[in-house]
């Protein structure tokens, strides 16, 4: 959804900039130093105060009578005076001197510091840096939500399900008939195997039975979600669908457990049979997102059976194309096939039937598919 979305943006957004803002403020101080540095250096010098003179000070002309009387040279007066000029510009030499000392440490600083172009320079790589950082944590977000976690399945369900993909129907049936007959009540036997009869010719009835049974014995949401699954999708094989419970089991599976790919399947096969083709889409879109890993071809599967329900016959050619290459499971590809034939695509579905007479030519649904006209 589009809020969503803005949010994951935003999230983004937030991410870049507290990574880029240490580093842009470190670099925008150190440019504001480097222009202060720029500036040439201007010492300021305090001049010595001159010696007060008064009326009696000893640094005034003696009198004239005394100036004949005493020794110009060899007078305390004379002395001082030539000392004090030399004493200043002692000082004055010294402080020089000083500044000269300061002037050389900052020009050394002013060295050591960066050029303007090379701050912003490096300012641009942090920004890059911390953009990339934000992409590569935000792409898993904006690229849609992380897998479901698989059902926990104990081995004999697990066994059944290898053997029903292998198109070994009978094993199946019989891994499961004597599991639940060891655990009764079992909503993920009792799941598999309203998948695997639903799959059979004739035996829809049974099916529904299984998933009714699943629905009745869960004991948290996502057993709900499970179940749910199974009753939509059997209940949609049915000669006339019961469309209310259909949609309740659907919407209260996906309520519930949003980020269940059981509760979106539910929901949009609920939603392929109402007619609301959009919400069937997105459902099913978003279950296929969610499922997990290694069932690409089961996903695949379902969208061309929604798709097909929907009356997108391409869409659902595709998918069903996708499935039977990762797993040649016959009644996948009679699905295929009948799709095919309503299209119209006489060759392709001549060839899919063919490929079904050569690994299951005692198959139901394919001796099923040789009797149609």
């Amino acid at each position: 959804p589009a809020d969503e979305l803005w949010q994951r943006v935003d999230m983004f957004i937030g991410r870049a900039a507290v990574a880029v803002a240490p580093v842009a403020a470190f670099s925008m101080q150190g440019v504001a130093v480097a222009e202060t540095l720029q500036q040439p250096y201007a010492p300021t010098r305090q001049a010595m105060p001159a010696p007060e003179r008064t009326a009696s000070s000893f640094l005034d002309a003696p009198p004239a009578a005394a100036a004949a009387t005493t020794p110009a040279r060899n007078s305390f007066v004379s002395s001082t005076a030539e000392q004090m000029p030399r004493d200043t510009e002692a000082a004055l030499a010294e402080e020089e001197e000083a500044d000269s000392e300061a002037v050389d440490k900052v020009d050394g600083s002013r060295r050591r510091r960066l050029p303007l172009p090379v701050t912003i320079v490096l300012l641009l790589v942090a920004l890059s840096g911390a953009v990339w950082l934000g992409m590569r944590y935000a792409a898993p977000l904006v690229s849609g939500p992380p897998r479901a976690t698989p059902f926990p399945l104990p081995e004999w369900v697990q066994q059944a399900r290898e053997a029903q993909y292998a198109n070994d129907s009978e094993e199946a049936e019989t891994l499961l008939t004597e599991g639940l007959d060891e655990n009764p009540g079992h909503v993920a036997g009792l799941v598999a195997l309203s998948h695997l009869l639903r799959d059979e010719v004739g035996r829809e009835a049974e099916a529904l039975t299984a998933a009714e049974e699943a629905l009745a014995n869960v004991s948290n949401f996502e057993e709900r979600a499970l179940a749910a699954e199974a009753f939509v999708w059997t209940m949609a094989h049915q000669g006339q669908p019961d469309l209310g419970r259909m949609l309740v089991s659907g919407e209260q599976a996906a309520a519930e457990t949003p980020r269940s790919p059981h509760a979106q399947w539910a929901l949009a096969m609920a939603a392929a049979v109402e007619g609301n083709t959009e919400r069937a889409r997105e459902a099913a879109q978003l279950a296929a997102r969610l499922a997990p890993a290694g069932e690409e071809a089961q996903s695949a599967a379902k969208l061309g059976a929604v798709y097909a329900r929907m009356g997108d016959g391409e869409a659902a050619v595709e998918q069903y194309e996708q499935a039977v290459e990762q797993v040649d499971y016959v009644p996948w590809r009679v699905a295929l096939v009948r799709v095919l034939q309503e299209l119209e695509r006489t060759e392709e579905a001549e060839a899919q039937l063919e490929h079904l007479r050569a690994i299951a030519p005692e198959h139901p649904a394919v001796l099923e598919l040789e009797a149609s006209p």
